[in-house]
């Protein structure tokens, strides 16, 4: 898997979602994928999706409005093909 450390949700087609990418060989969906402010409020969550669909990945924004640069967590559970659930966690940032 690769996890990017930024992105720049600015509407010019590179980088405007905080997507989650995975090798061709993991046979996996995502099974859960949070974000949450540095606050602990969760601030967008979508469940069950394959790792090409864009619109289930958070484009920087909350309740219809962008918020601004900063530091923001993910918990991501991500379910292989066998049944298994791997967890991963860290921090994203938006750049303007």
């Amino acid at each position: 898997f690769y996890m990017p450390t930024a992105f720049s949700p600015n509407d010019d087609g590179i980088n405007d979602v905080f997507e989650i990418y995975k090798s061709d060989e993991a046979a996996a969906t995502i099974k859960s994928y949070k974000i949450f402010n540095i606050w602990g409020e969760l601030i967008h969550e979508s469940v069950n999706f394959d790792f090409g669909d864009l619109g289930q990945f958070w484009d920087g924004s909350y309740q219809g409005s962008k918020l601004n640069s900063g530091i923001y967590i993910y918990a991501i559970e991500v379910l292989f093909e066998n049944g298994t659930i791997q967890t991963l966690s860290g921090d994203v940032t938006i750049i303007e």
